[in-house]
């Protein structure tokens, strides 16, 4: 059985040993939404009746959710494996905001939550990997819209999995946020060069990295621009959206 107030939920069913819920919410906590994942007997990767739940939209300025398939869920849970509470688990995690401002992604606490799981959040759009349970809650910014795939939950990554994530984490992010382009580059090159192109060619602003992190003023005249990034021994060329 199943009830819903405020953007929260209740879900009873038996033997949950291991759970834990994310919240997604704006700096002001005005907009707010949760999500439990959770390690139950009995459970499957598919969806169960008696074990999952689809989400709910009861706020319509914010919605968090889990992706099974083409299923958004509000509740999404796992079989365990014999002997223990927890299982090593991807789970595509995206959301739908009506306000464009900074947002915070945390776990909430739980009496359930085991302490043995490592939980890293991916941010697609930024690159980024970020140990959840250890560094806390994570800030970004996004823009209003509705974003299925920004996020991947990795819980108990295995040590090759995070290899491929950590190298991905070295590329240089480049993207747009309140009327800049930022360029974020971890590259050991004594010098790089980055220049920003229309789809047709035309190079819009060039110049020099001389940060881990820039901020460029650009006109969004075109929605959509290319950035080349250039060094003696790399060279990326990424699209962007500008707007």
């Amino acid at each position: 059985m199943r009830s819903f107030g405020s953007g929260q939920y209740f879900k009873s069913a038996p033997e949950q040993k291991n759970n834990f819920k994310l919240s997604l919410s704006n700096v002001s906590a005005t907009l707010y939404n949760e999500i439990l994942i959770a390690f139950v007997d009995g459970a499957s990767n598919r969806f169960d009746n008696l074990y999952d739940g689809f989400k709910l939209k009861g706020n319509p300025d914010i919605a968090f959710y889990s992706l099974l398939n083409d299923k958004l869920l509000g509740i999404q849970s796992f079989g365990k494996k014999p002997g223990t509470n927890t299982v090593s688990k991807s789970v595509a995690l995206g959301y739908d905001v009506s306000q464009s401002g900074d947002y915070k992604l945390d776990i909430v606490p739980s009496s359930d939550f085991s302490t043995e799981d490592k939980l890293y959040l991916e941010d697609k759009l930024l690159s980024k990997v970020y140990e959840l349970e250890k560094e806390g809650t994570y800030n970004f910014y996004s823009n209003k819209g509705v974003y299925h795939h920004r996020f991947i939950l990795h819980i108990n990554p295995s040590e090759r999995l995070m290899g491929k994530l950590m190298a991905q984490t070295k590329k240089p992010k480049v993207y747009y946020n309140k009327s800049k382009l930022i360029i974020e580059s971890a590259l050991n090159c004594n010098e790089a060069n980055y220049t920003v192109y229309s789809l047709m060619g035309l190079p819009l602003k060039k110049g020099i990295i001389t940060n881990n992190k820039m901020e460029i003023d650009i006109e969004p005249a075109y929605k959509t621009a290319l950035v080349k990034i250039e060094c003696a021994d790399c060279e990326y060329t990424d699209k962007v959206v500008l707007e």
